[in-house]
């Protein structure tokens, strides 16, 4: 049987995510304060809540998790002063301490800790319950430490501070290592501190209140049905099928062949409610039958781990030899390392061969979460394919000065400066290898099977996603696909409330393709979802544009969650029996993605602002947009000429062609409201392009300052005089302290529509050829935006009716109906 690999076999609750390299990177915008010791400070001497934090007595008191956890050793005289210090390499492992916490108190955490090397960090999951028990999420924190891959010089301190969340009875901290090498924790300490002693702002947690909170205003749902037959479908992974999936005392209860009887009362109950299953080729030998019987259908799965196995043994090359030999951790293997990309053709073509025309096959499916992983170690020690595709990056996409990034590198570390130019140049190296990748699995399934469906992987959308050209994605792609779980990317207040409709938009928007949404069906990153969480969801993914469900349901509810389980076959039911969505073919602005400003930030990164974008202007003003790709706009795939206005989220990192179309766009009378201070600042040449900033905002960027709100006056533009808090976005490596920008009006035409408490301009407009261009000194586009009483959904409805643009359309309201 196919079975979704480690992602969510969770250390507890969701260590394998955070250990993942690309994860760890992702967190690591989260800021930490980090100070570099020669002689290790005192930590705060208040009432210490964790037991024997200096290992004095070895090991004792901490519990040791995951399948390398014999690897954690004590250093016994090895810690500062002959202190002892626990020892966690980088590998599934961690250590844990369970503590008894009050709701609304503020902690303060202290660590003292070694890295072996810059490419080893430490992970902390502070998991934070209420008094129902470990499932009974009241929030979780995730942060990284240190912030950058600094030179590991001995011993360091990490502080934090956080607040507990109202409901918190208890917590759990989790404490692993990410990356390549090994972390010796000296001293952990947990204190509760009082507010006024922590100047800094707290960590930020998940706080599920307004998750749980967040529902469709007003539900429509047949008055939003066309006259047409839907033809949406919903698949749930194989979870419940697997006797092995069922906690132990269920699974004794049944002999094997009492097991297939269950199977099948599990296939008659799926086709009666319109249900689908992943599994082929695992149930090659039921599929037909249960076809036959019952109309379910299978996705077949085309590459699991054995094409892993077949490219590494046809001479792919293991991009981590030193980590995979020395920590139990799996081979790495570039997806778009030809050996690879063979294996996946030859699989394909062998299930094609199998499951040609067959009526029980609705898709073939590629890889899950993909990513296209960088080589460990310093460059030095990297393989000829490895050194081949630096040669290709720095050669093709790098204008011959931009070097792959090599964070196990000492150089890299010293070339920060450049780190997002090299992000921007290794990007779009593999955007394009993967797309060529998929065209030649796209090609060779439809040489056998024209009329199959292939989905070619399903894209990570929990927190971020990776930067794919979707656009080029979308020409060898029947169905595109992706995870946008909500509780995991609810790391940051307000990030995860919308999530699942913003990747089902995203990705209509961008691909043109069919949306297959994976709805989070199972508790995930420390929360418990309710069956109405799962109907908001899936409501959401349906009136974003999706037109294919699926159920990730790792923690089995069929026999652990029946109430859950109920709801899920009710909206299967629902949801493949009803006509088309009268969804809006009238989008009247656009929302400009910069793959390009994404690109320069890492392998994977959150992306809020563009999120929020999303979440502000369709679910809180109900406004109708389209995402447009800056990809797709130099290739002359779109045009911006048919939009009233154009928002752009970010965009430091612009190539100037697209700088210029936005420019001749407002020239001609479009408007253009930039939420990014930086805006056009670089190419991805180098070059600098603040000079377009200026000419087009009439604006000159002076210095960062931290600001707390901005007082819009009474205008046509804001409406109404309002105050306006001011978040923090989430720049490159932290959570920066200055959130906003002191700027020079350079041009007598500007107009201050906003102001910060200390005079500056905080929100200007200009007149620009026929057009308008607005500008933000301070992003509005974070996700604390989202919550009720902040005024931006209100000052960007004012926007919105002001551009002549609807607000309030019915399709936002779309929301399935409850079971009976």
């Amino acid at each position: 049987m196919c079975v979704k690999h480690d992602k969510h076999n969770l250390i507890p609750k969701c260590l394998p995510v955070i250990l993942r390299w690309r994860r760890g990177v992702a967190m690591s915008r989260i800021l930490v304060t980090l100070i570099l010791l020669t002689t290790v400070a005192p930590l705060c001497h208040g009432s210490n809540m964790l037991k024997n934090s200096n290992f004095s007595d070895g090991l004792a008191g901490w519990e040791l998790y995951g399948r390398d956890q014999a690897k954690i050793r004590l250093g016994t005289g090895e810690g500062p002063n002959g202190s002892n210090c626990a020892i966690l390499p980088a590998a599934h492992a961690s250590i844990s301490q369970n503590v008894v916490l009050k709701p609304r108190c503020v902690y303060l955490l202290q660590i003292v800790f070694r890295r072996s090397t810059p490419a080893v960090r430490g992970h902390l999951v502070v998991f934070l319950n209420t008094a129902r028990g470990a499932n009974a999420s009241a929030g979780v924190i995730n942060l990284d430490f240190p912030k950058d891959s600094k030179p590991a010089s001995g011993w360091e301190e990490f502080r934090e501070a956080f607040e507990a969340t109202p409901l918190t009875f208890k917590g759990k901290l989790v404490f692993s290592a990410i990356g390549f090498g090994e972390i010796a924790f000296a001293r952990i300490e947990l204190n509760e501190i009082a507010r006024s002693e922590w100047q800094k702002p707290l960590l930020p947690n998940a706080d599920w209140t307004q998750l749980k909170r967040t529902r469709t205003r007003a539900p429509l749902f047949h008055e939003l049905l066309s006259a047409s037959p839907g033809g949406y479908t919903v698949v749930a992974w194989t979870h419940n099928l697997n006797k092995k999936n069922l906690p132990a005392d269920m699974a004794n209860k049944y002999s094997d062949e009492e097991w297939k009887n269950e199977q099948m009362r599990m296939f008659k109950e799926a086709g009666e409610a319109g249900l689908n299953y992943y599994g082929l080729p695992g149930y090659a030998e039921v599929a037909e039958e249960v076809y036959r019987q019952f109309g379910v259908k299978f996705d077949v799965g085309c590459e699991w781990s054995n094409v892993r196995g077949n490219a590494i043994k046809a001479g792919a090359e293991i991009l981590n030899p030193k980590k995979s030999a020395s920590f139990s951790v799996d081979p790495s293997v570039s997806l778009v390392d030809p050996h690879y990309v063979q294996a996946a053709v030859e699989q394909i073509k062998k299930l094609a061969a199998t499951f040609a025309g067959k009526p029980y096959v609705f898709a073939y499916v590629g890889h899950d979460e993909p990513d296209i992983a960088l080589p460990e170690g310093p460059v030095s020690d990297w393989g000829p394919f490895a050194k081949k595709c630096a040669q290709e990056v720095i050669q093709y996409y790098g204008f011959g000065k931009y070097a792959m990034p090599a964070p196990g590198d000492p150089e890299y570390a010293d070339d920060k400066a450049n780190h997002p130019f090299r992000w921007i140049a290794y990007n779009r190296w593999m955007a394009s290898k993967y797309a060529e990748s998929k065209k030649a699995m796209y090609e060779a399934l439809k040489a056998i099977d024209p009329n199959a469906r292939y989905d070619p992987c399903d894209y990570w959308f929990m927190s971020g996603f990776v930067p794919y050209d979707f656009a080029l994605m979308g020409k060898y792609s029947d169905i595109v696909e992706c995870d946008p779980y909500a509780s995991s990317a609810e790391r940051r207040k307000g990030r995860g409330l919308y999530n699942h409709g913003f990747g089902a938009k995203f990705l209509r928007d961008i691909t043109g393709k069919p949306v297959r949404t994976i709805v989070q069906a199972f508790d995930y990153a420390g929360y418990d979802i309710s069956p109405d969480d799962l109907l908001e969801w899936v409501s959401q993914s349906l009136r974003a544009g999706a037109s294919h469900i699926s159920y990730y349901q790792m923690d089995n509810p069929r026999f652990t969650h029946p109430d859950r389980w109920k709801m899920m076959l009710h909206i299967a039911r629902t949801v493949t029996s009803m006509n088309t969505l009268k969804i809006p073919d009238d989008p009247e602005v656009a929302i400009l993605y910069s793959a390009d400003s994404h690109r320069s930030t890492g392998p994977s990164t959150m992306a809020d602002e563009i999120y929020t974008a999303y979440a502000l202007l369709g679910e809180r003003v109900g406004s109708w947009f389209e995402f447009v790709d800056d990809d797709s706009l130099a290739r002359g795939e779109r045009k911006l000429s048919k939009y009233r206005a154009i928002y752009i989220p970010f965009g430091m990192y612009q190539r100037e062609s697209i700088v210029r179309q936005i420019e001749r766009f407002v020239a001609d009378g479009g408007v253009v409201i930039s939420g990014d201070p930086l805006v056009f600042t670089w190419d991805i040449n180098g070059k600098n392009l603040s000079f377009h900033r200026e000419r087009l905002f009439g604006v000159r960027t002076i210095e960062p300052k931290h600001q707390d709100m901005a007082l819009a006056s009474k205008n046509e533009w804001t409406g109404e005089a309002r105050q306006l808090p001011i978040y923090r976005p989430v720049g490159e490596g932290g959570w920066p302290e200055d959130n906003g920008w002191i700027v020079k009006i350079c041009r007598p035409d500007v107009e201050v529509l906003a102001q910060f408490p200390d005079g500056n301009p905080a929100i200007t407009i200009r007149k620009y050829g026929r057009g308008k261009a607005i500008y933000f000194a301070a992003n509005p586009f974070v996700p604390e935006c989202l919550f009720e009483g902040t005024k931006w959904d209100a000052l960007f409805r004012q926007f919105q009716m002001h551009l002549g643009a609807k607000v309030d359309r019915e399709i936002w309201h779309f929301r399935l109906p409850p079971p009976p």
